[in-house]
């Protein structure tokens, strides 16, 4: 019997570690502060140098026969570090969470897991997008199997996404055992067994074996579970190996965005021959993953294939900034108030929040003005179930009383009982030009169309509905990541226009028959009126 089959506890594990080259983060475990915790692999950092849609590849851990890829060529990679030692790889699901391996985090002390996205030199600190678990959520993992070899990571903010920070997809069809298919690991470890991790981020293109050929390998039979993947060639070669754990095995799909099949999980050795390389399997765990709330790709969202609107055509737009950066948008509407959405205060501290009033061209410091505000106040029954937001509603209080002129006004209010369904609306915002590009300079708008609470239930994202929201679908655009929180408004007969949604999630971003969610203002009407009961409102 090899001796790596069937590790009888932690113990054994321990002992034949070496041997079994478990994509573990390290080859020793420590009791650390009471718990045992996997210690990170001794990384001494070499010398140096040594946006909305998913899946999208910018064509400008164990990786063993790989290469090195182009810079930020994956954009969903994220890299774990555990007291600032980086020990693990992970993928980038949606704007809040990581998918990693379970054994990057069972016995760790999460909260000081630190999450790195945007990286390739890894050894250059380069000051980069960095989060914070805040939780973590595994299934049935064992160290004696290796079987449930999935972890979600919840991040104590949102991800930003950028032309070098964008999510992966997930598989849309459960049945597909992707037998054949090309597939492509990537991560930060060793370059050859027994090696030190890689400074630059490395990739390395498999196959993927069916489940009986891989139980067909020098591996026991019962070592390979139905929940689990094998990729590899037959001589070894090419491979994953120590300190890729976590990271994505990825393929492409026909529309070129990129899916996540596999997550880096264990091995015999790295590049064995007659020992693949043994990935969790992602499709065994989609729903899973849906129950989680990882499947909504982003709970804030920007205008994908809009046009870019006249000098301040909608006055009533302002822009939030979070410590100077673009944040989310929102909508004026009185002298005191901005009315956006409640996922966009609520992790975020009210002193670090500005208002851009006015604000056409946001590179421009002389277009409109940045006041400051007094407070926030989010909805008192405001929920994040982790799939959704609930009453994803928030006010915005400024610290003056503001002056109204050509480009700053405030927008009209909707009749408590109006009914908008198969009606053609306008969302505006701030967002990217294009699915891999980035985000706008100026203000951006595209119409959608309205769907009965009905009708959207009966699509993909149906059961996730309450009746305080609205639906608004058009082929082939929608709102997306970075404006969330700015209104969706109709233009009456007589030229006004009226607030009607609050940019609030989605699955996607313009994805074929997927509408986008708002919140109804007219639920809260009663609400927004009894918190700004000291601002004076235009008569309408």
């Amino acid at each position: 019997m090899q001796k790596f089959l069937w590790c009888f506890g932690f113990i054994v594990v321990l002992l034949i570690q070496k041997e079994c080259q478990a994509r573990q983060i390290g080859e020793n475990m420590k009791n650390f502060f009471g718990l045992f915790g996997n210690k990170p692999p001794d990384t001494k950092e070499p010398p140096a140098p040594c946006y909305c849609s998913c899946g999208l590849r910018n064509e400008e851990s164990r990786i063993v026969g790989g290469q090195t890829t182009r810079m930020n060529e994956l954009p969903w990679m994220a890299k774990l570090s555990y007291l600032n030692k980086f020990y693990c790889g992970g993928s980038l699901i949606n704007d809040r969470y990581v998918l990693t391996a379970a054994h990057c985090v069972k016995g760790f002390m999460w909260f000081m897991i630190k999450v790195t996205f945007g990286e390739h030199d890894r050894c250059v600190d380069k000051g980069l997008e960095t989060r914070y678990v805040v939780r973590v959520l595994t299934g049935d993992f064992s160290f004696l199997n290796f079987d449930n070899d999935i972890a979600l990571l919840r991040l104590n903010d949102r991800v930003p996404f950028s032309d070098t920070i964008r999510p992966i997809c997930l598989p849309t069809i459960k049945e597909n055992e992707y037998i054949g298919s090309k597939a492509i690991a990537a991560g930060w470890g060793t370059l050859k067994e027994e090696g030190k991790p890689s400074c630059l981020l490395q990739e390395v293109e498999v196959p993927v074996m069916s489940l009986q050929d891989c139980r067909n390998t020098s591996y026991s039979p019962r070592m390979i579970s139905d929940n689990m993947l094998c990729a590899g060639y037959p001589d070894g070669m090419k491979d994953s190996c120590q300190g890729d754990s976590g990271g994505p095995l990825i393929t492409e799909r026909e529309d070129k965005r990129y899916e996540i099949i596999g997550i880096v999980s264990w091995g015999n050795g790295c590049a064995r021959p007659g020992y693949p390389g043994v990935y969790t399997r992602i499709t065994n765990y989609l729903d899973w993953i849906l129950n989680c709330g990882i499947s909504i790709v982003s709970s804030s969202n920007h205008i994908i294939r809009g046009k870019i609107s006249k000098p301040h055509d909608f006055p009533w737009i302002v822009v939030l900034l979070n410590a100077g950066s673009v944040h989310c948008g929102g909508a004026l509407i009185n002298d005191r108030y901005v009315l956006t959405a409640g996922h966009c205060v609520r992790w975020t501290k009210a002193k670090d929040i500005t208002v851009g009033l006015g604000v056409y061209d946001v590179d421009d410091p002389n277009d409109g003005y940045i006041v400051p505000i007094d407070k926030t106040i989010l909805h008192e029954n405001f929920t994040s179930n982790i799939i959704h937001d609930n009453n994803d509603i928030a006010l915005i209080k400024l610290k003056n009383v503001v002056e109204y002129d050509a480009y700053v006004q405030p927008i009209c209010f909707p009749n408590k009982d109006a009914n908008y369904t198969g009606q053609k609306v306008k969302v505006t915002g701030w967002g990217t030009v294009a699915v891999n590009g980035a985000t706008s300079q100026f203000l951006r708008e595209t119409n959608l169309n309205v769907l009965s609470l009905n009708t959207c239930k009966n699509t993909s994202i149906g059961k996730y509905l309450t009746n305080s929201v609205i639906c608004a679908y058009s082929d082939n655009t929608d709102a997306c990541q970075g404006d969330s929180g700015g209104p969706i408004f109709i233009e009456r007969p007589n030229g006004k226009n009226e607030i009607i949604g609050i940019v609030s999630w989605g699955l996607g971003c313009a994805n074929k028959g997927v509408p986008g969610v708002y919140v109804k203002v007219t639920d809260y009407l009663n609400w927004i009126k009894e918190h700004t009961a000291d601002a004076v409102y235009c008569k309408d």
